[in-house]
């Protein structure tokens, strides 16, 4: 509602299915929309996070919008607070090899730390 009243700049709503779970929108529709959009750079939000099944999320749906998401995004960048790090959902939408950087709010293991860095991630503690 804020951007509203801001002049600039244009304001784009994706419709689709909402999880009510996180408050997003995703789904077939979702997708659609975003098919003839450019993406500079996406901030993505996890459900969990782990070295062994990467970045995850509990909706099979939103699962495949925010792979759909990562695909085209020229870079992309993580946001997840430390209750999502070692924490494993039933669907992968993206490895280590798929990130740019990770935002999160306390330090992580140094074998995180490692493949992040092995990957090439910038990793910020925020």
């Amino acid at each position: 509602m804020e951007l509203v009243k801001k002049n600039l700049p244009i304001i784009n709503l994706v419709g689709g299915m909402i999880n009510r779970d996180n408050i997003s929108i995703s789904g077939n529709q979702a997708i659609s929309f975003i098919e003839n959009i450019n993406i500079d750079t996406a901030f993505l939000v996890p459900s969990g996070f782990s070295l062994e099944n990467g970045f995850t999320s509990g909706n099979y749906s939103e699962c495949e919008f925010k792979k759909y998401i990562c695909e085209k995004a020229k870079k992309t960048v993580i946001l997840a607070d430390s209750s999502k790090l070692d924490k494993n959902l039933p669907y992968t939408f993206a490895g280590f090899s798929d990130i740019d950087v990770i935002i999160t709010d306390e330090e992580v293991s140094s074998e995180f730390a490692k493949a992040a860095k092995a990957a090439k991630i910038k990793l910020v503690i925020a």
